[in-house]
């Protein structure tokens, strides 16, 4: 929901491409880049499809001694994540602008400790369920990168996306940790949870009710 011109986006594209804290996923030394950022003996927090990278953000506001990745492919939406990465003088965040599809040229296997999937596209109609982030196929891909402790959340306004999210666990034989429908609801909601971003704060105004789950693979 970017209510940028054509014109707009194309500026900010452009700039984004000369931000050192975002990675452009066409650059021959992305991959080198990323190992730089990256301490392997700090926890890794990945976002994907992290949109203007609020969430990410947040992030490392809330976790200063974790390093962050948000990727997304949408260069002109990262420019606002990189421009607050510049604003809040975050050291432990970086920006990756590719495909889900294509973390495994980034990631070693078992190198990330957690993964955030907020407000992703629920691709209501099941003949475009393969592209929805929760699908079993891009789950055995984040099986893949992380660590046998891991966690992954998935935060949504979209009841289907939950109940499609249980389904696709259960075919690769992975295990709910926790399930809240309607998080206002929760009693002592954790600080992390209480982030909203944009596409949020649109789902709200709705009347939208706000649905978390976290589990392991």
């Amino acid at each position: 929901m970017d209510f940028m011109s054509p014109r707009t986006k194309l500026q900010k594209f452009i700039q984004v491409n000369q931000m050192k804290t975002v990675i452009e996923h066409t650059d021959s030394g992305a991959p080198q880049k990323l190992k730089k950022f990256l301490n392997s003996k700090k926890e890794t927090i990945l976002e994907v499809a992290c949109g203007k990278g609020e969430y990410s953000v947040a992030l490392a506001k809330l976790y200063s001694k974790k390093q962050i990745i948000g990727i997304d492919y949408q260069g002109e939406r990262l420019w606002y994540g990189a421009e607050k990465i510049k604003e809040n003088k975050l050291k432990n965040i970086l920006f990756l602008r590719a495909k889900v599809e294509f973390l495994e040229k980034f990631f070693k296997p078992e190198s990330i400790d957690e993964i955030w999937i907020t407000f992703p596209d629920p691709h209501p109609k099941d003949k475009r369920g393969h592209k929805r982030l929760i699908s079993p196929h891009f789950l055995q891909l984040y099986k893949k990168l992380l660590k046998p402790n891991h966690t992954i959340h998935l935060k949504t306004d979209s009841e289907l996306l939950i109940d499609k999210a249980i389904e696709a666990i259960d075919e690769v034989h992975g295990k709910i940790q926790l399930l809240i429908k309607d998080i206002d609801h929760f009693v002592n909601l954790p600080e992390i949870l209480a982030i909203k971003t944009t596409y949020e704060k649109i789902h709200r105004a709705k009347g939208d009710k706000i649905n978390y789950l976290k589990f392991k693979l």
